[in-house]
């Protein structure tokens, strides 16, 4: 499928006044300065009311995921490189939610996680089902938002540690808590 330009979240070129409102004094976007930025977002789009499944915990998790210096927060270039990305999983979300629930039915799922890029088996379906699903089997919105980044983020970790190509790696202990813990 193709993915028109959804004017479902603002565009990068207007989105940093509202990365100015919700960051702190020294310009930085912590959790709860993206929990309130993006439900701001989320409330003027298409997807208005899909703000009541954002969680804190949500925002904390991409604020990890994307934090490369390991403060808790985003400065102005790593939030711009999460907003472009949700700006595209938000356009996939919205051509895949055939139904226009704001929420994506399990079996929209795996082919809105093949438009991301990111293919998946019969397993790793079945965990997303129990782990990410709300009780009726769908996923919504911020719940996708999250999925996808979290996936996108342990595949790069995998493939950063996968020096030679050969689809395995070698952690010590403290990596993998280090790689699980703070995502």
């Amino acid at each position: 499928p193709s993915f028109p330009h959804q004017a479902a979240l603002p565009a990068i070129g207007t989105i940093r006044p509202l990365f100015q409102k919700h960051s702190n004094k020294k310009g930085f976007c912590k959790p709860l300065h993206l929990h309130q930025l993006l439900a701001e977002a989320i409330q003027g789009g298409v997807l208005a009311g899909s703000e009541k499944f954002l969680s804190l915990e949500h925002c904390k998790s991409l604020v990890a995921l994307m934090d490369s210096q390991g403060n808790a927060q985003l400065n102005w270039p790593e939030f711009q490189t999460l907003w472009d990305k949700i700006r595209k999983w938000t356009d996939i979300f919205l051509v895949y939610d055939t139904n226009k629930s704001h929420h994506l039915e399990y079996k929209e799922v795996e082919p809105a996680l093949k438009a991301a890029g990111i293919m998946v088996d019969d397993l790793v379906m079945q965990l997303v089902g129990l782990r990410y699903t709300e009780p009726d089997l769908t996923i919504s919105y911020p719940g996708f938002l999250y999925l996808v980044m979290k996936m996108e983020s342990m595949i790069h970790k995998f493939q950063a540690y996968d020096m030679m190509g050969h689809g395995t790696v070698t952690l010590t202990y403290k990596q993998w808590l280090h790689m699980t813990m703070y995502n």
